[in-house]
């Protein structure tokens, strides 16, 4: 019998446990998706923003968004299939954003909207000021949203997220010197070590077909990015690295599936097949990229290694052991978990944003062979029939460069960036705005804005940037492929360089041009990608 009431008292204790939990969970998921935003929205609208109808019962614009953009989807095939692959639009917003255009004509330039439940936004796709003030504020008046989609695929702490100021600040004071000149000359060599080994396979592949063949590169291209991706963050831990991705890779995929809007909490709370294999995936990878780090501490403990290494890993990790990663101030000190979420918000960023750009690169130089052959002058001229080996060489090619520019200005990885009000008593541009009010910075819109970028603005040109960036547009805060101000993308320099070397090796051993297949339709997936592949006719240069 008292056995009986200890258990019955500990099923009871249990149970109440519980019950805060569930309690606690919903009332925090009912501050963040209703009370807040409800505020930010009073505030907004006393200020004279207008914008789509929002209320207690109807607190986001989702579903009209989504119709919106289904109906400029189906207007943009019909031109596409009109037209054809001889004049390719680079007007983007009518496709990727259509709705700012339909606010401005209903509301204005003053106007707030909400994209998903739980976020009031203005928009700035527009106002470089805006950029200017936000993007170079020094304190922690502007800083990155909150969201649940990112925070489930990337870990609240990584550097793409963390919103305090000071652990951002020490992250990057981390991160930041293996992006010197010194690393990226390794960077320069795991790329073209990668890059070679695939153009070899694809010129015996091409050699065999005979004069040239049609092949779609984007398997290929995400297979590269993230070969030397992985091996840049995870150095001689790249097979055991390559399963734990597999894992982030099926990770991103159930966080789409479930549209990212579940408050994380509940995913322990609600067991849908959904919520379990979400839960399994973020946890098998985790395990794996522990195990990688357990492993080099041990090898440490033995004497078998000296450091930690000095890939991306390897930093984190003795920063984490012994230097920024300690407890400092009113900063804890990194836990694992705090270390993979920076691993995997990394790895994202590299792969995506590297994919994503090469492969627009390879399209507009199959589009326009005249800049092909250009480049490929211009490599002939600067290196002769050798290749790409040395960091400086990529100084010299201007030609490269400056397509590398414009396809960035055109077409960015991530078009849209949103930021947030941190605290109270914030101003922007004078305006006082409320603590909690999103602002999406959309560089769809700026980067074509022919105030701007002049008349010619939604044409590729390259030639604009042959006087660098105050020759091409009159406001520098206008062009933010990597971000502007203090909080640009540590990353940007590796990325380039990576880019240039991947186009000029690609250049050196084929000629090739756009397949008359290919349909023009960028599409937002986690980085704005070809909605229908990258596909090329491809053509072996031989060499005499």
């Amino acid at each position: 019998m008292i056995i009986y009431g200890i258990r019955t008292g500990f099923l009871e204790s249990l149970l109440a446990i519980f019950t805060i939990f569930v309690i606690w969970s919903v009332l925090t998921a009912v501050r963040l998706t209703l009370w807040n935003p409800l505020k930010v929205l009073r505030f907004m609208r006393k200020r004279g923003y207008s914008g789509p109808p929002l209320s207690i019962f109807k607190l986001d614009n989702s579903h009209e968004l989504d119709l919106c953009r289904q109906r400029a989807k189906q207007a943009w095939n019909d031109r596409t299939a009109k037209s054809g692959i001889a004049t390719l639009s680079h007007d983007l917003a009518p496709l990727l954003y259509p709705e700012f255009k339909e606010y401005q004509k209903q509301y204005g330039e003053r106007f707030v909207y909400a994209p998903e439940r739980g976020s009031i936004k203005i928009w700035a796709g527009n106002k470089p000021d805006v950029i200017r003030e936000v993007w170079g504020c020094k304190t922690g008046a502007f800083g990155k949203p909150s969201s649940t989609f990112a925070d489930e695929l990337l870990g609240r702490n990584s550097l793409g997220l963390v919103v305090n100021l000071d652990e951002w600040a020490r992250q990057r004071r981390v991160v930041r010197p293996h992006f010197y000149e010194g690393q990226l000359k390794d960077t320069v060599r795991r790329t073209k070590e990668s890059a070679l080994l695939w153009i070899r396979n694809l010129e015996e592949k091409v050699t065999q077909s005979g004069d040239s063949l049609p092949l779609d590169l984007s398997g290929d291209i995400a297979s590269l990015v993230k070969e030397f991706s992985v091996r840049t963050i995870f150095g001689n831990d790249f097979e055991s690295a390559q399963k734990g991705l597999e894992h982030e890779q099926k990770l991103k995929i159930l966080v789409i599936q479930s549209g990212g809007v579940i408050h994380p909490l509940l995913r322990y709370i609600l067991p849908t097949r959904l919520n379990r294999e979400i839960l399994k995936a973020r946890k098998l990878y985790s395990v794996c990229i522990k195990q990688i780090m357990e492993g080099r501490k041990e090898s440490v403990r033995k004497g078998n290694m000296v450091s930690y290494g000095d890939d991306m890993l390897g930093i984190i990790l003795t920063a984490a052991e012994t230097g920024e990663g300690q407890k400092t101030g009113s900063l804890p000190k990194w836990t694992e978990q705090d270390i993979v979420d920076q691993i995997r918000a990394l790895f994202f960023a590299s792969h995506d944003t590297v994919s994503s750009a090469f492969s627009w690169l390879l399209i507009l130089l199959g589009h326009h062979t005249e800049w092909q052959e250009r480049i490929r002058k211009e490599l002939t001229e600067t290196l002769g029939e050798d290749q790409i080996s040395e960091l400086e060489q990529l100084r010299h090619l201007n030609s490269l460069n400056m397509f590398v520019l414009e396809t960035l200005r055109l077409y960015p990885p991530f078009p849209q960036v949103n930021r947030e009000v941190h605290e109270d008593g914030v101003t922007l541009l004078g305006d006082p705005v409320p603590k909690g009010l999103g602002i999406n910075f959309d560089m769809i819109h700026l980067h074509r804005l022919p105030e701007l970028w002049g008349d010619d603005a939604l044409e590729f040109k390259p030639e604009r940037w042959a006087k660098g960036m105050k020759g091409a547009c009159v406001d520098t805060a206008a062009y933010n492929p990597f971000g502007y101000g203090p909080r640009v993308c540590a990353g940007q320099t590796q990325a380039q360089a990576q880019l240039k070397v991947l186009v000029s090796l690609f250049i050196q051993h084929f000629r090739f041009q756009l397949s008359p297949s290919y349909i023009h339709l960028p599409t937002m997936s986690f980085s704005m990608v070809p909605g229908h592949g990258v596909p090329l006719v491809i053509e072996a240069i031989t060499k005499v």
